[in-house]
């Protein structure tokens, strides 16, 4: 733990909002993102205020495990990465782990093999800390 000028301590950084909100930085697009648990619980989240977690949360952790499933039932396997593209926007998805995804939110205009690219590092370096 460091210490500020005056001797009190300084609270480090969460190291995966650091990752959250360097994909936001780095991807010309991306809105925002969140790390969000199968059951729909928020892990960590980097959001417009004018966005509603919980309700994003909700609706992407359904939308991740029916692709699983169909992917499972029709193709074979399991979720790699999921996009949604809609006319003014996109969600792209990658798992973390089994039970963690990374769920990102971005203008339609995004570049989507460099914001799966980016989020494939970013989510090896959350598994650490997850």
């Amino acid at each position: 733990m460091k210490q500020d000028g005056r001797g009190g301590k300084l609270t480090q950084k969460d190291p995966v909002v650091e990752v959250l909100e360097k994909l936001v930085s780095d991807i010309p697009g991306m809105t925002g993102n969140m790390v969000v648990g199968r059951d729909g619980v928020v892990i960590r989240a980097n959001v417009p205020a004018n966005l509603g977690v919980d309700d994003l949360a909700a609706m992407t952790t359904s939308m991740v495990a029916l692709a699983d499933v169909l992917l499972a039932s029709a193709a074979g396997g399991s979720l790699d990465r999921l996009r949604v593209v809609g006319t003014q926007g996109q969600v792209l998805g990658v798992p973390i782990a089994d039970d963690v995804s990374l769920i990102m939110f971005a203008r339609r205009s995004i570049d989507p093999d460099m914001a799966f690219e980016n989020a494939g590092r970013a989510a090896l370096q959350m598994a650490q800390f997850l």
